[in-house]
């Protein structure tokens, strides 16, 4: 089994963090060289170019959130306290860099917002990681209806659809009150009250 580097992993951690604040667009290869401390030629030794660089970059955010999500909805919790866990996780999500802290919220769905329809391969993994998210939404959502939890007109299916959608939203919002997290958390608090109103 060939050694796993650290130069790589630091490279990738590094490009996380920085399609995660500023987009992929924005960052270069020779700035993510300088922020690892990496040479050209050891960049393009471990990625062929900046777009396989983000497939992994999809990749292991995708691993960590699934982590987490398997943590928050497999618990004994009801449905409405997991699916208010998970607005609770994406409000706290925040990354620091030069000392500043920025909100990233949903970190596929923030990454899908700027890598979608790079290249087919990043557009399918993403795909992939936003439907398995909403795997777990849709799961927790037809739980709470058939146990009489969560009281709703509308399907499951549908239901998981607008919470994803507004947990994009709260990324999205988040981001343009990222100086205040005071702001950031009231907004969560929002989206956790119209789930119980559901």
């Amino acid at each position: 089994m060939p050694r796993r580097s650290n130069r790589r992993e630091l490279i990738i951690d590094v490009a996380t963090q920085r399609f995660l604040i500023s987009g992929y667009d924005v960052v270069t290869v020779d700035e993510l060289c300088e922020l690892t401390n990496s040479t050209k030629g050891s960049f393009y030794h471990f990625f062929t170019n900046k777009e396989s660089l983000a497939v992994d970059v999809v990749n292991e955010v995708w691993r960590q959130t699934q982590l987490q999500l398997d943590e928050i909805f497999s618990t004994e919790a009801s449905p409405v306290e997991q699916l208010a866990n998970e607005i609770s996780r994406v409000a706290s999500h925040f990354q620091r860099f030069e000392g500043r802290r920025y909100f990233v919220g949903c970190q596929v769905g923030t990454l899908a917002v700027g890598l979608r329809g790079k290249s087919p391969k990043m557009t399918r993994r993403l795909n992939f990681a936003l439907t398995h998210m909403r795997q777990f939404y849709h799961r927790a959502f037809a739980e709470g209806l058939e146990s009489g939890e969560l009281i709703s007109k509308l399907p499951a299916a549908d239901l998981a659809d607008r919470f994803q959608i507004s947990l994009q939203g709260l990324t999205a919002l988040g981001k343009t009150y990222s100086s205040s997290s005071i702001k950031i958390k009231g907004m969560a608090n929002q989206l956790q009250r119209a789930l119980k109103e559901e």
